[in-house]
């Protein structure tokens, strides 16, 4: 059935304040509510369920909201989270829309998302177009372990990690505002996938850390006013070969005065594109040696720093997303990039480099559309035939041979889900 949180209502002083065990197609709304001095406010367990909060104050707690394993998307607005001692929202698996206007204050973390055994659809924290959610003196005010994610437009301040990517993250970083004593964005083996940071506001002590294994990740038309410095690809990271394209700068503007810009130690050498123009503003040119090479780009961001200029950023996917979910129309455009890269696997030039990784970026978007819109149409057998076909085009990647162990464990197959988790040896 349905429970109804409304007017004010409020429980308090109870272990859980609503909790699901069952698969019951329970269906719970909360709308002006508060959950206060609880040990864990709202727990929802099994598919069926479903949640809805608007206007709820969860505070004293915990944790406020857990979910796990839900396949309708659960959303939030105008809710505030205060004082909680673990987590604001935990998802385990399950989807979540931290829509708009809502405030994570005193958590050890605002956000925890963590879909090892979840599903491929996106989860989203924040909306360009919508007031933004506020993530103040957490621990971690986003935390993500093996997800899939949009994080834009919301106000991140004063906590020691803003967002802390860790494992086999998927995100896209947008137009966020990043301030107080804290580490911005750290991103800590997040794996070789099409993950981007563009058109982000740095006003924290420290910018944008990859930490390890990060190839193919990319920042460009951010600006940075931060206190220690913008950029650390510290020594025995990796992120990717290409920050820009031929045609468009990256478009960074560093914080300059003494304050490092871009530390690159990474493994291989980054291509990193500034604007030809001479006229360009001075903080779009890196100053602190790194493993990069400083090459031309005929266009870039006039304004001269991120955040305002409105540019693409994911909008350079834009030919894979207007497929939508035409199987034929996807699978064309995995096996032309597949093609590209094969043909093009000998060419060392700048431009061979920068095309190389671009189509690696661009082939992970393509592949990850491809199989949310199996999972959609509830096609597991076909999802994993398509994860295995991955996992033969690609042996030493880990992450599909994850994902392909996800459709076991969804189709019922335990046994075989734990064999080649087994495998694995991670």
């Amino acid at each position: 059935g349905t429970i109804k949180m409304n007017n004010k209502g409020k429980i308090s002083k109870a272990f859980i304040g609503v909790l699901t065990l069952k698969n019951n197609n329970c269906n719970l709304i909360c709308d002006d509510a508060t959950f206060i001095d609880n040990t864990l406010g709202v727990v929802f367990y099994h598919s069926s369920n479903k949640a809805e909060f608007k206007k709820t104050n969860f505070s004293s707690m915990y944790i406020g909201v857990e979910l796990n394993n839900l396949l309708s998307t659960t959303t939030f607005t105008d809710c505030n989270f205060n004082l909680i001692k673990e987590n604001g929202i935990t998802s385990n698996g399950s989807i979540i829309d931290v829509r708009e206007n809502n405030t994570f204050n005193n958590c050890v973390n605002g956000v925890n998302i963590r879909n090892l055994f979840g599903n491929n659809n996106i989860d989203y924290i924040g909306h360009k177009f919508r007031t933004p959610n506020s993530f103040i003196n957490c621990k971690k005010g986003i935390y993500s372990n093996n997800s899939l994610l949009e994080i834009s437009n919301n106000n991140i301040e004063n906590n020691e990690f803003g967002i802390y990517y860790s494992g086999l993250n998927q995100f896209s970083s947008s137009f966020n505002t990043f301030s107080g004593h804290s580490y911005a964005e750290g991103i800590y083996s997040a794996g070789s996938y099409s993950n981007i940071s563009y058109d982000n506001i740095y006003k924290s002590d420290v910018g944008i850390f990859p930490w390890q294994d990060n190839n193919r990740y990319t920042f460009k038309n951010n600006c940075f006013t931060t206190q220690w410095w913008d950029v650390n690809v510290a020594t025995g990271s990796q992120i990717s070969s290409a920050q820009g394209t031929p045609n468009y700068a990256a478009s960074n503007c560093f914080t300059k005065n003494g304050v490092p810009d871009f530390i690159c130690q990474s493994n291989n050498t980054v291509l990193y594109y500034i604007p030809k123009d001479i006229n360009s503003p001075v903080c779009m040119k890196p100053e602190t040696q790194g493993n990069y090479s400083l090459i031309d780009a005929n266009d870039y961001n006039k304004n001269g720093c991120g955040g305002s200029s409105g540019f693409q950023g994911d909008g350079e996917y834009e030919y894979i997303t207007k497929a939508s979910c035409d199987s034929l129309k996807l699978q064309s455009i995995i096996n032309a990039l597949l093609t590209v890269i094969s043909n093009n696997a000998s060419n060392t030039s700048n431009n061979g480099k920068w095309l190389t990784a671009y189509s690696d970026r661009h082939l992970n978007f393509a592949i990850n559309t491809r199989a949310e819109c199996l999972r959609k149409d509830g096609n597991l057998t076909r999802l994993k035939d398509f994860y295995n076909e991955c996992i033969s085009l690609f042996p030493t990647e880990i992450y599909y041979k994850i994902k392909s162990a996800e459709v076991s464990y969804q189709s019922g197959n335990f046994s075989q889900a734990k064999s080649e988790i087994e495998h694995l040896k991670i």
